[in-house]
């Protein structure tokens, strides 16, 4: 899609023991689009969906503004164990698929058992 930016999103506070996922879309254009969205986690190597409300088919973005879905509406407790997390996000043209189109993850945060947070570094 011409002009449509997006990014996956992982926040985890530190000592909180969770993780929160979802994703930002930009529209850079100059007309208004309608879009679908994706969002996804994974945790030590092993995909699991969000539940409602992913995928969300109308998401109407005005030209030159950014849309953020709710992190609290995909949230992974993870007191007492120690896992990387992160999300993967996708974006289509309303009435498409988003979890088919191209994919994108968000950096990635090991959480310890004892709820400390820690980014992983980026690779490459």
């Amino acid at each position: 899609m011409t002009g449509v930016d997006f990014q996956a999103c992982t926040y985890a506070k530190n000592y909180a023991g969770n993780a929160q996922f979802g994703v930002k879309v930009r529209n850079a254009g100059s007309r208004q689009v309608a879009v679908a969205v994706w969002v996804e986690y994974w945790m030590t190597a092993h995909r699991y969906d969000c539940s409602t409300p992913f995928p969300q088919d109308h998401v109407v973005i005005a030209p030159g503004t950014t849309w953020s879905s709710q992190l609290r509406n995909c949230v992974l407790n993870l007191k007492g164990e120690t896992r990387r997390v992160q999300s993967s996000a996708g974006v289509s043209e309303e009435g498409g698929n988003p979890r088919y189109a191209r994919l994108a993850p968000s950096r990635g945060v090991d959480i310890y058992a004892d709820g400390r947070a820690v980014p992983v570094p980026y690779t490459g």
